[in-house]
């Protein structure tokens, strides 16, 4: 089996998601371990427009596992920035599959372990702003690990609780997401690949 495909079965969010593992389970993990400090979150720059941000971030989320549900890998990872989505094709080339069956192999686990009428639906949490020095900090890391030039010029953390439903389990878990905005779009963003 590829290296690639036990990353989509650590859980819901798949992309090497940590996510929800443990069928019935509640627990509390990050979509992956970030080299950021997630402590460096300062709360007291918790985004004082609240509404405005869960309004602006949902569709991305909703895309996602929309893309997720239809197998359709355009859809999904359309809410990433390039960087990020380039080194998911080079990953999957490494690995000998395409870009579509990086996103079926996901809607099987999915099907298999929840059944085919499974659901995914999520609950934004908390966002907060990250601080300067983590928006630098990331800045560093997006330039070092994937060689590329983009400027984030502003970071969320965005936590949320994800329920995975369907007619063989259910399962819920909350996760961390980032949303980085980018030349003015607002981009999701998960640490798997800061660590590889």
């Amino acid at each position: 089996m590829s290296k690639l495909f036990p990353l989509l079965t650590c859980g819901a969010l798949l992309l090497a998601l940590t996510g929800c593992n443990q069928s019935g389970s509640s627990q509390s993990n990050s979509a992956a371990t970030s080299t950021v400090d997630s402590n460096a979150v300062s709360p007291d720059r918790q985004a004082t427009d609240y509404d405005s941000l869960v309004k602006a971030f949902s569709p991305l989320l909703d895309q996602y596992y929309e893309g997720l549900r239809t197998q359709s890998f355009d859809t999904a990872f359309n809410v990433f920035p390039s960087f990020y989505v380039d080194q998911i094709k080079k990953e999957c080339q490494k690995e000998g599959i395409t870009t579509d069956q990086y996103v079926q192999q996901a809607h099987t686990y999915f099907s298999d372990k929840y059944g085919a009428d499974y659901t995914v639906t999520y609950t934004i949490n908390q966002i907060f702003q990250l601080t300067d020095d983590s928006l630098a900090s990331y800045n560093d890391i997006i330039h070092e690990k994937f060689d590329d030039g983009v400027q984030i010029t502003d970071a969320y953390s965005v936590k949320i609780t994800e329920t995975d439903d369907g007619s063989a389990g259910s399962e819920t878990c909350d996760l961390e997401w980032y949303v980085f905005v980018i030349g003015g779009q607002n981009y999701l963003y998960e640490s798997y690949y800061e660590t590889t």
